[in-house]
């Protein structure tokens, strides 16, 4: 009777386990579920169905006394996100962005440009050239890698921004006249005081028209250019999932996560100034039967600094289907070549020539932060809106090159040359906006 009974346990089980290889395999392979032996046939989806998403003017969903029927193939919903055409599966091949950006930039230190003799004040500083906006471009080619084992996508982006220059002119007017001895004697002019610590006469009593002016005009251009090549690291997103429509049909919908991307790259910036200034004076010798004098000089001064180095970046990106927001963050450490130059000319002398500059290399640094968004308007579409902060230090700016001890009586004199000063900072802050096609 032992035997029997176990017997009997033995073949209940085995009916059971083969039952329910049975309801598993028409299940697989898309046959119908087999009803229960007794009672209503169960609801049994392949998947929670997600929250309705489909067009609010289609049939009501179905009602609860109907089960919700799997998709008959896999192969009909196809391999990207109905909505954005996106997903887990479907990095794009190419993308190619096209942007344009608005920036602003800080002013040069508060370094002494033009002074005045007789009120004993600075009426032009470095921070007297202030800047506008000025508007600029951005351009980006990216080639998807492939997918490495750990599930992520890699892309190779090739980039450039910049094209920004920007222009800033004052004006520095003398408050009275004042009187100095000269070699042919005294000499009666302006109170503007430049650079060149007041020596209005060269070596030989020549005058140059910057010092003791009556006005000192300026002009102050900078711009920039940038260029990129990273490599980009991005997770995948989570596995997409399957969403029953009203009208009875299934959609592939890509599904929402925060995620945090990484870049390794090598970068190159060029930062190009000019500094002119221009003075105008009379002046009339009290001692001579001579008429008055009226000069005009020029002063330039240019510096080129020229940096690349690694970069470093991150990005930490909300994706929501259609929308993707988040923060960028870049750094890069480079190494700055700067060069300098400076023309003097003047109408009582013509040209006068100044030894060159020393050539000089220093660390600079760029630490780039931003804001960005983006919107798919079309699944090969979609239009971008950011705002962008970088800074910028270890860069030889033209207004800062100006300094006390290097008069211009005493660059012809002893002809040594100048070495550029890099210990210059900058800040660029603006809005991003822009247009990316993908396939």
């Amino acid at each position: 009777m032992k035997n029997t009974s176990s017997e009997r346990i033995l073949l209940a089980f085995a009916i059971l386990v083969l039952g329910c290889c049975t309801r598993a395999g028409a299940q697989q392979n898309g046959g119908p579920l087999q009803p229960a032996p007794n009672g209503p046939p169960p609801v049994e989806p392949i998947a929670t169905p997600a929250p309705f998403a489909g067009n609010p003017n289609s049939p009501a969903p179905l009602g609860d006394n109907r089960a919700y029927a799997p998709p008959g193939s896999l192969d009909s919903i196809g391999p990207c996100c109905d909505m954005c055409g996106g997903g887990s599966g479907c990095p794009p091949l190419w993308s190619v962005e096209q942007d344009v950006h608005i920036l602003t930039r800080s002013r040069a230190r508060d370094a002494m440009l033009v002074g005045d003799s007789l009120s004993v004040r600075e009426p032009m500083t470095g921070k007297s050239l202030d800047f506008d906006i000025a508007p600029g471009y951005e351009g980006s080619l990216e080639r998807y890698l492939g997918r490495d084992a750990s599930n992520r996508d890699w892309f190779l982006e090739v980039g450039c921004w910049g094209f920004n220059n920007w222009v800033s002119t004052a004006d520095a007017l003398s408050s009275g006249q004042v009187t100095t001895n000269s070699p042919l004697g005294p000499v009666t002019h302006g109170s503007l005081v430049s650079p060149f610590q007041g020596q209005i006469f060269g070596p030989q009593g020549q005058i140059f028209g910057l010092d003791g002016a009556d006005v000192i005009n300026a002009r102050y251009n900078s711009s920039f250019n940038s260029a990129e090549i990273n490599l980009w690291v991005r997770p995948r997103s989570s596995p997409d999932r399957l969403v029953l429509h009203p009208d009875g049909s299934w959609h592939r919908e890509c599904q929402p996560g925060l995620y945090t991307s990484f870049l390794v790259g090598f970068r190159y910036f060029n930062v190009n100034e000019q500094l002119h200034l221009q003075g105008s004076g009379t002046y009339v010798y009290d001692a001579l039967p001579i008429p008055p004098q009226t000069i005009t000089s020029d002063y330039y001064l240019n510096t080129r600094n020229n940096m690349y180095g690694f970069q470093l970046g991150a990005e930490l990106m909300e994706r929501d289907c259609r929308w993707e927001y988040g923060f960028r963050f870049k750094v890069a450490p480079m190494m700055d070549v700067v060069e300098g130059s400076s023309q003097l000319s003047t109408s009582s002398l013509g040209n006068v020539v100044l030894p060159p500059w020393v050539t000089t290399t220093q660390i600079a640094a760029d630490i780039d932060l931003g804001a960005v968004a983006t919107y798919k308007i079309h699944p090969n579409v979609a239009i971008k809106a950011g705002y962008d902060i970088a800074w910028l230090a270890g860069v030889g700016l033209a207004p800062e090159q100006v300094r006390g001890g290097n008069s211009i009586a005493s660059l012809l004199s002893t002809g040594s040359s100048q070495t550029p000063n890099t210990h210059g900072t900058l800040f660029y802050q603006g809005l991003t906006l822009g247009l990316t096609w993908m396939r």
